[in-house]
């Protein structure tokens, strides 16, 4: 009887270190999507401002978070490039200045 409710005591504080550990777990993976939605909300309003050289600081995460902050960083980037060249055009023909032809090529819309 004795080492049935040893059994018992053992199982149940395994079953109690588990439950502790994924609620850990899960508590940390809330407070990492909480930084992210942070940190991307703080590049939305960057970039809203004008602020196109923001960019996510992908340092603050780890693992899937990280990934998409890149990811974000990423599709700023892929919008901005042909935003510059074009400032750059726009800003070389004000002067008088007819640039040479681009030659970089863009997909999609641009």
């Amino acid at each position: 009887m004795a080492t049935t409710s040893a059994r018992t005591a053992v199982a149940e504080n395994a079953t109690a270190r588990q439950v502790r550990r994924q609620r850990t777990t899960e508590s940390k993976r809330a407070a990492s999507n909480g930084q992210l939605f942070e940190e991307l909300s703080r590049l939305v309003e960057a970039v809203k401002a004008g602020e196109l050289s923001e960019r996510a600081n992908v340092g603050l995460f780890e693992g899937t978070e990280r990934q998409l902050a890149e990811g974000v960083n990423e599709i700023v980037d892929a919008l901005v490039r042909p935003i510059n060249v074009t400032a750059e055009y726009v800003d070389a023909i004000s002067k008088g200045n007819i640039p040479e032809k681009i030659t970089e090529e863009y997909k999609g819309d641009f």
